[in-house]
């Protein structure tokens, strides 16, 4: 029952068109009028590999920016706090 209502209205046409009311004997009888539920076509495969790889790779970028922002951050900082001490010392930079 779950592949019939993998596409309602092909699914409602034909319990419609159906005398049985059997729906295993109706999904024997019309289960190659659906698109099968464990394979899905190759290229639908392919894009879905990539658009998970694609998320994967931008946030994988996100955060390689996020820690080289805050690497580049810390050694300003780290310089800056140099400088200052060179600057209150007396010693040129």
């Amino acid at each position: 029952m779950i592949n019939l209502a993998s596409d309602l209205t092909l699914a409602r046409r034909i319990l419609s068109e159906t005398k049985s009311r059997s729906y295993e004997l109706i999904w024997r009888e019309n289960k190659f009028r659906f698109a099968s539920a464990r394979k899905p076509p190759r290229d639908a495969l392919k894009s879905i590999v990539a658009d998970i790889l694609q998320r994967h790779i931008a946030a994988a970028i996100d955060e390689i920016a996020s820690v080289m922002t805050d690497e580049i951050e810390a050694l300003a900082r780290d310089r800056l706090a140099d400088l200052r001490t060179q600057l209150e010392s007396g010693d040129e930079p």
